[in-house]
């Protein structure tokens, strides 16, 4: 922890200390109304100054503000300023996560002010690269379906024609080979061929 938010966290549990001790009389004159980001809010976006509101006016030079993120680091940029009940602290935030916010100023009737409270940061989830390409493509164009009775000019006819020539020339010349090459390795070729010429 470096020596300035060293010295901002020191001087704001002292206060908080002597508040305690002194049975805290100054919180009954002045106390924060309002934040934003809100006091256990969530954003979704990286504000860069925080702003609190206090019932009472604030004086200027006494406001000490720190924001620390979830690994303890201090995100303040700048010293805060005063504008009225107004305590604006700029702040440079990164990392998604929970921050806490301590706060101690000096109210218009001269009273110490100190407190924290917390907020979330939860940045937005980005769209996916899918869901972007389908909107910028829009819907599909639809398709055209094939005529259900064929196309015209096509070659199926032949090739019927053809297989109903084969259907009548009867059995194939394959077939047929191969019955002459059985009838020949029984031995019984010549007989029954001879039988048939006779007839």
């Amino acid at each position: 922890m470096g020596s300035p938010l060293r010295h901002r966290v020191l001087v704001i549990a002292a206060a908080a200390v002597a508040a305690v001790l002194t049975g805290g009389p100054a919180q009954a004159h002045s106390d924060l109304e309002s934040a934003t980001p809100a006091v256990d809010g969530t954003v979704t976006q990286l504000p860069d100054t925080l702003e609190l509101t206090f019932s009472d006016g604030v004086q200027p030079g006494f406001a000490q503000i720190a924001v620390l993120d979830a690994a303890g680091a201090d995100v303040v940029t700048a010293d805060p300023t005063v504008d009225g009940d107004v305590v604006s602290q700029p702040v440079a935030m990164t990392a998604a996560g929970d921050y806490g916010v301590s706060y101690r100023i000096v109210s218009a009737d001269g009273h110490t002010i100190q407190g924290t409270y917390g907020f979330t940061y939860a940045p937005a989830a980005a769209p996916s690269s899918e869901s972007s390409a389908t909107t910028s493509e829009g819907p599909a164009a639809p398709t055209s379906a094939a005529p259900s009775g064929g196309v015209e000019g096509t070659d199926t006819e032949p090739a019927v024609e053809t297989a109903a020539a084969q259907d009548d020339g009867g059995i194939s010349g394959g077939v047929v080979a191969g019955l002459v090459a059985l009838i020949a390795l029984l031995g019984i070729g010549g007989p029954v061929l001879l039988r048939r010429r006779q007839a």
